[in-house]
C-alpha cells in the first residue's frame, strides 16, 4: 500500500497530455497591495508598522490544510505546531500555554477567543471554505487590539459574496472514517448581498496499539489509543455575513471538539476507547461550543473623515471529561457557560501638513462585558448520579478601552507609525488591572523594490478567568494572578523583483516575555496551582520567499530559527525552548496543468520539517516514576502531496463546475512524537489520505 499512492499521482501527470497554464497563484503577490489588520484601515503590505504573513484562499486550496492548525504551520514563519491533551494547540516563537490563549483569532476583525478561558482552538471548529485571505501580523498587537493579542494576531477575512457565483457544494471522506461536508453559497436577501457557509467535519481518529511498557501511568495496560479523533459529537462552523449599504453583520456558530488520546489524571490506566464507557454522551475530551453576533456600521463623512463603530454579543460553553478511574467508570465532568456584549468605535481623519508631508490620525473606544453565569463540577460513574458542585466562581468583568494611532508620512521614502492603547479591567474581585500597550514602527521605502521596517510593540494578556477562579484539585486557581507581557523588538527588511515574481521578506527578532503564568506541579493541598513567575528572554530569525518560476509553478518557502537566552520558571535547557524546534523549514510547490481537453490539474507537493526538540517528561513509566529532563524528540520530515482536477461545463447557459482532490498526508508515513503542555511527548498520526468530490452551480 505504501507505493500505491505516489503511484496513482505519477500516473496522473504522466498520462495526461497537457499543455502549461498561466498559474493562479499570481494572487499570492498581488493581494500584498493591501492589509487591514496592521492599522485597522487598508494599506499596503510594505506600509504595514509590523511584519506580516498573508495566506490568499488560493494558497489553502492549494495546501490542502486539513485545518487551521496545519494552515499556520505551513506557511507562518515562527508558527509550530504542539501538543495538548484535549485541545489543537499552536505556538507563537515558543510561547505558547496549554490552550490557544496566546494569540487573538479574528473573523472578519471579530474576536473569536472565548472570556473565560481566553481560548480560540485551531482545529476544525474553524472552516477554511470560506476565507478569502488570513493576515497574520507576527507579534505583539496589543497597541490596537488589547487583551490575548500577545504573541500575534490572526484576522480572517472571508469571501465578498459578490465575487462568488452560484453555490459551492463539496463532500470529502478519507481513512480512519473521516468525514466532511462543506458549502458555501451567494443569497440577495433583500437587497443585503449575504455569504452563508458551513463546514461538518468527524473523524474516528488513527488507532495505536499502546503497549503497558510504554505506558505513561501509573496502573499501565496494554491498550489502543486514537490519535486525531474528533467524534461523539461533529466539529462544525455555520455562519453568514450580509452588508446592506452602510451595515455589515455576521453570524457564526461554531463547535470545537478533540477526544483525548490518553486519560489525563496519571495515577490512571490507559483504556480501551472501544469498550471504554462515557460520562454525559462523552468519551476523555473537551468541546466547546460558541455562538458570535454582529452589526457594524461604516460610513465616511467625507474624503478624509471616516468611522466604524460595532456592537456585539456572544456565549461560549465549553464541556470536558477527566477519567480519574476508567474501569470501573469514575470520572469529572468540567461545565461552563459565559456570554460577554460589547461596543466598539473606530474613527478616522487624513491630513495633509505639508506637500511632503501627510498623514491618518486614528483613534477608538471599547467597552467589553463578560458574565460567567453557568458552572458545574460533576463528580461520579454518571452526570445524574455524580456529585456536583460549583466549577467557578460565577460573575461579571468589565474591559474599558482607549487607543490612539497615528501613521505619518515624509516624501515617498519614510512612515513613522505610532499607537498607544489604554486598557483598564474591573475583575470579579481584587483591585482593577491596567495597562498600556505602546507600539512605534519606523518604516523606510528606498525604492519599488526594498523595504525597511523597525518597530518595537509592547502587549499584554490578562490571566484568565479559568486560572483565578476555579475550584478543581489539580487546577486549582490563584485569585491574584497578574497580566503577561511581551516586549518585541522586529527589524524587517524585503525585497521585490521588478518583475514582482519574487519576494523575500526577512525578519530578525528579540522577545522579552515576563509574569508568565505556569501551572506548579509542586503545589500540593489548597495550594494555588498557578504562579505568575515565568521569565523567557529569545530572539530568532525567520525567512519567507516566494518565487513565480514560470507560469505553471509557483514555490513558497519559510524557514525560521529561534533560541532562547535566558529564562525562569519557562521550559528551557540552554538554548533549546522545550517542545520547540530551534530551526524548522517549510516548502511548498505547485504546478499547473491544463489538458487537452481543457480540464485544469493542479498538482502540489509539500515539505515541513522540524528539528530536534527537547520534550522532557515527568510521569509514569510501566507503572513506574519515570523523569526524563532531556528527553529528545528526534527530528522529522513530513511530506504532503496533492492532486486536483477541475471540469466546466460550457454547454449549459448557466455556469457550472466540478472538481477531484486526492490529498495524502504524511507521505512516508513518519511516526513521530509532538511535545507540549502535556507529561510527555505524544505521538503524532501517521499517513492518512481524504478525497474531495466537489460541484459548483
Amino acid at each position: 500500500m505504501n507505493k500505491i499512492y505516489p503511484g496513482i499521482l505519477l500516473t496522473l501527470l504522466a498520462t495526461s497530455n497537457y499543455m502549461t497554464k498561466a498559474a493562479s497563484l499570481a494572487d499570492v503577490f498581488a493581494l500584498e497591495d493591501v492589509v487591514v489588520s496592521a492599522s485597522k484601515t487598508a494599506e499596503p503590505v510594505k506600509e504595514a508598522p509590523v511584519p506580516v504573513t498573508l495566506i490568499s484562499a488560493d494558497m489553502i486550496q492549494r495546501s490542502g490544510a486539513r485545518n487551521l492548525r496545519d494552515l499556520l504551520a505551513w506557511y507562518v514563519p515562527g508558527m509550530s505546531m504542539v501538543t495538548d491533551h484535549n485541545e489543537y494547540n499552536i505556538s507563537m516563537r515558543g510561547v505558547y500555554a496549554s490552550s490557544q490563549q496566546k494569540i487573538l483569532i479574528m473573523l472578519n476583525g471579530h474576536r473569536l477567543n472565548g472570556r473565560t478561558y481566553s481560548e480560540a482552538n485551531v482545529g476544525y471548529g474553524i472552516g477554511l471554505n470560506k476565507i478569502a485571505t488570513i493576515e497574520v501580523l507576527r507579534g505583539p498587537a496589543s497597541s490596537l487590539y488589547g487583551n490575548v493579542a500577545l504573541a500575534a494576531v490572526i484576522n480572517i477575512i472571508t469571501k465578498d459574496p459578490e465575487d462568488l457565483e452560484g453555490t459551492e457544494v463539496a463532500i470529502s471522506a478519507g481513512d480512519n472514517s473521516t468525514r466532511k461536508l462543506s458549502f458555501l453559497t451567494s443569497l440577495d436577501v433583500r437587497k443585503a448581498k449575504t455569504l452563508v457557509w458551513g463546514e461538518i467535519f468527524e473523524s474516528a481518529g488513527e488507532s495505536r496499539f499502546i503497549s503497558a511498557a510504554n505506558d505513561y501511568s501509573a496502573n499501565p495496560m496494554d491498550s489502543v489509543v486514537y490519535l486525531d479523533r474528533v467524534k461523539d459529537k461533529p466539529a462544525y462552523d455555520i455562519g453568514l455575513t450580509s452588508k446592506r449599504g452602510k451595515f455589515n453583520f455576521l453570524l457564526n456558530f461554531r463547535q470545537e471538539i478533540v477526544a483525548a488520546p490518553f486519560v489525563s489524571s496519571g495515577t490512571s490506566p490507559n483504556y480501551n476507547l472501544a469498550t471504554a464507557g462515557t460520562f454525559g454522551e462523552l468519551h476523555e475530551g473537551l468541546a466547546s461550543k460558541s455562538l458570535h453576533s454582529r452589526v457594524q456600521y461604516n460610513t465616511e463623512f467625507s474624503d478624509t473623515h471616516r468611522m466604524s463603530a460595532e456592537i456585539y454579543h456572544n456565549r461560549n460553553r465549553i464541556t470536558g471529561n477527566i477519567f480519574l478511574n476508567p474501569n470501573p467508570i469514575n470520572a469529572a465532568g468540567i461545565r461552563w457557560k459565559d456570554r460577554s456584549y460589547g461596543v466598539n468605535t473606530h474613527f478616522e481623519i487624513d491630513y495633509d501638513k505639508s506637500e511632503n508631508s501627510e498623514g491618518t490620525f486614528s483613534y477608538g473606544f471599547q467597552m467589553d462585558k463578560m458574565n460567567n453565569y453557568s458552572s458545574d463540577l460533576a463528580i461520579g460513574a454518571d452526570p445524574n448520579s455524580a456529585i456536583n458542585k460549583s466549577l467557578l466562581d460565577l460573575g461579571d468583568e468589565t474591559i474599558l478601552s482607549s487607543y490612539v494611532q497615528v501613521k505619518h508620512k515624509i516624501g515617498d521614502d519614510f512612515i513613522y507609525n505610532v499607537g498607544l492603547r489604554y486598557d483598564s479591567k474591573k475583575r470579579l474581585e481584587g483591585p482593577k488591572v491596567s495597562n498600556a500597550s505602546p507600539r512605534v514602527a519606523v518604516i523606510y521605502q528606498q525604492n519599488e523594490q526594498r523595504n525597511y521596517k523597525l518597530s518595537y510593540a509592547e502587549s499584554f494578556v490578562d490571566a484568565p478567568y479559568w486560572y483565578r477562579y476555579n475550584v478543581l484539585g489539580s487546577y486549582k486557581g490563584s485569585r491574584d494572578l497578574k497580566p503577561e507581557y511581551l516586549k518585541s523588538w522586529q527589524f524587517t527588511p524585503s525585497y521585490v523583483s521588478k518583475d514582482k515574481k519574487k519576494k523575500y521578506q526577512f525578519n530578525v527578532f528579540y522577545n522579552q516575555l515576563s509574569d508568565f503564568v505556569f501551572r506548579d506541579t509542586a503545589a500540593t493541598g489548597n495550594e494555588p496551582r498557578y504562579r505568575n513567575a515565568g521569565k523567557l528572554d529569545s530572539m530568532g530569525y525567520e525567512l519567507e520567499a516566494k518565487f513565480q518560476l514560470d507560469d505553471s509553478q509557483t514555490l513558497l518557502v519559510n524557514y525560521t530559527h529561534q533560541r532562547a537566552i535566558s529564562a525562569k520558571d519557562y521550559g528551557r535547557t540552554g538554548s533549546d525552548i522545550h517542545n520547540i524546534p530551534s530551526d524548522m523549514a517549510n516548502l511548498m510547490w505547485n504546478k499547473d496543468i491544463e489538458t487537452k481537453s481543457g480540464n485544469d490539474v493542479q498538482f502540489n507537493v509539500g515539505l515541513n520539517w522540524y528539528g530536534s526538540q527537547i520534550s522532557p517528561i515527568n510521569a509514569f513509566k510501566g507503572g513506574v516514576a519515570y523523569v526524563s529532563p532531556l528527553e529528545k524528540v528526534s527530528s522529522r520530515l513530513l511530506v504532503q502531496t496533492g492532486v486536483r482536477l477541475e471540469s466546466e461545463n460550457s454547454e449549459s447557459d448557466s455556469f457550472s463546475s466540478r472538481f477531484v482532490d486526492f490529498r495524502i498526508y504524511n507521505l512516508l508515513n513518519e511516526k513521530y512524537r509532538q511535545g507540549g503542555s502535556t507529561a510527555h511527548p505524544y505521538p503524532q498520526a501517521g499517513r492518512t489520505f481524504m478525497v474531495t468530490v466537489g460541484y459548483k452551480f
